[in-house]
């Protein structure tokens, strides 16, 4: 795996840092959110410092207890932002097979 750009790794860094806020927000220990995501709480805090290794799917995970997922799906959802619509609408390029 690559290492990230400085922009993705202060971008991770960040998003990190917003998951530790949202859990001391809920009043979650990272003792507790550990065990409810199913990762050791070393991982856990490698995950809230922005490591680029995080697996999505414990992310996934803390941020569903965090009632956060759904939004940020939404936030991925092209057809939630006029670009996103306007790109839509234009036609795929087709793939050329050799």
């Amino acid at each position: 795996m690559a290492a990230p750009s400085s922009k993705d790794a202060r971008a991770l860094r960040a998003l990190g840092q917003n998951l530790r806020n949202w859990r001391i927000i809920h009043k979650i220990t990272a003792e507790l959110m550990a065990e409810r995501v199913g990762i050791s709480r070393t991982t856990l805090l490698a995950i809230e410092k922005g490591s680029p290794a995080a697996r999505i799917d414990n992310v996934m995970a803390i941020m569903r207890i965090l009632s956060l997922a759904d939004d940020v799906v939404a936030a991925t959802d092209p057809l939630n932002s006029e670009w996103g619509r306007m790109m839509m609408q234009k036609p795929l390029p087709q793939r050329v097979r050799s």
